[in-house]
């Protein structure tokens, strides 16, 4: 699990200046070929129908202890139309359009999936669990 450049600001300035966190109005879920270390790199390429997902609904609010967030809808990415590379990482931005927004954090998959034409990678109910530890 990675947590982005621009969170991590966020997060120590808010917690040692008391400076206000401003939450995204979008939440999406990316695709990437490795780790997407701090700044969100090596997301599929713009290609084939490849998309970030918007997701702002499926994530109930974190409580309890855990610190970890699972996704409460299936989150399903568009249809290829094409061969995309394998994804072995997820990602969450700030923006659900290419190449913009801020990297808010990363993780890697069990299992990497690959796209080709015609097919949608889905993860079910549960399956991205968003964790602080």
């Amino acid at each position: 699990m990675t947590i982005g450049n621009t969170a991590e600001v966020e997060i120590l300035n808010c917690y040692f200046n008391a400076t206000n966190i401003t939450a995204p109005t979008v939440i999406a879920m990316s695709l990437h070929s490795a780790d997407p270390g701090d700044t969100g790199a090596s997301e599929l390429a713009n290609a084939n129908a490849y998309a970030r997902v918007v997701c702002t609904t499926s994530f109930p609010t974190a409580s309890g202890t855990a610190g970890t967030l699972s996704n409460d809808v299936e989150i399903a990415f568009p249809e290829a139309s094409g061969a995309w590379s394998a994804a072995t990482h997820v990602g969450i931005w700030s923006s659900a359009t290419y190449g913009a927004g801020n990297f808010i954090w990363g993780g890697a998959m069990t299992a990497s999936k690959t796209a080709t034409t015609g097919v949608v990678i889905r993860f079910p109910v549960g399956d991205v669990d968003i964790t602080l530890d």
